[in-house]
């Protein structure tokens, strides 16, 4: 499937993209919070390709972007993250994000880190 992209001018735009999609509460299911919310690029930021996506954002509280940090790089990150924007959504921004790795240069496009999401 493809899918049109919005993208955003800068991390702030992005930020403010996302929170307005969400309409300005957090997205985890059952949790209404508007306070200590923070926009969470499902596919790490590092990754230029889908960096200014704003599907690549879901807005949470404190709670719920802490429990979603802390799974990354594992199955139930890409779970969590299935469920919070669509499985199809999150495996085409993946793509995007390992096809871009495959044309430019690496540094470019990653911050090197532990995650190892990509596998």
């Amino acid at each position: 499937m493809a899918y049109t992209w919005m993208y955003s001018n800068d991390d702030s735009d992005w930020s403010f993209k996302v929170s307005k999609k969400s309409g300005g509460v957090c997205a985890w299911p059952k949790c209404s919070s508007s306070f200590g919310l923070g926009a969470h690029h499902c596919v790490p930021r590092g990754f230029m390709a889908t960096r200014p996506i704003v599907e690549n954002g879901i807005l949470l509280c404190n709670k719920h972007h802490t429990l979603v940090e802390n799974c990354k790089g594992t199955t139930k990150y890409e779970q969590i993250i299935g469920i919070l924007i669509g499985l199809d959504v999150y495996l085409a921004l993946k793509e995007l994000a390992q096809s871009s790795l495959k044309t430019e240069d690496i540094e470019d496009n990653m911050v090197i880190s532990s995650d190892v999401w990509l596998e």
